[in-house]
């Protein structure tokens, strides 16, 4: 439901995150969207140029629960089988990101 509802929207950039949102406390929503490789969440919409970005047979083949092409050529990639997190112990968010090259998002929350 995530990644049509992503294909319909279109995002610059779209993550998910159980229990609320999760941004550093120097970065905003905005400032994390306007980057090509943002950082990674449990659930993540990738963008064309950041699948560009970080190549695209990359993404498509991370080690992650779930990897659905877009319509627009973004990718929808849910890290680990929800509603598990992404945290300081879950070693398969580690993995994907050590695969694409990007950072785990922080975990900090606001509401």
């Amino acid at each position: 439901m995530l990644a049509r509802a992503a294909d319909i929207l279109e995002p610059r950039w779209g993550f998910g995150r159980r229990g609320g949102i999760a941004v550093g406390t120097q970065e905003t929503v905005d400032d994390l969207a306007a980057r090509t490789t943002p950082p990674l969440y449990e659930y993540n919409v990738f963008r064309p140029e950041t699948v560009e970005a970080l190549g695209r047979e990359r993404v498509r083949s991370a080690p992650a629960w779930y990897v659905e092409e877009l319509d627009n050529g973004g990718v929808f990639l849910a890290v680990r089988e929800p509603p598990r997190q992404c945290g300081p112990a879950a070693e398969p968010c580690f993995e994907v990101g050590d695969h694409l090259g990007i950072a785990l998002g922080k975990t900090d929350r606001y509401h």
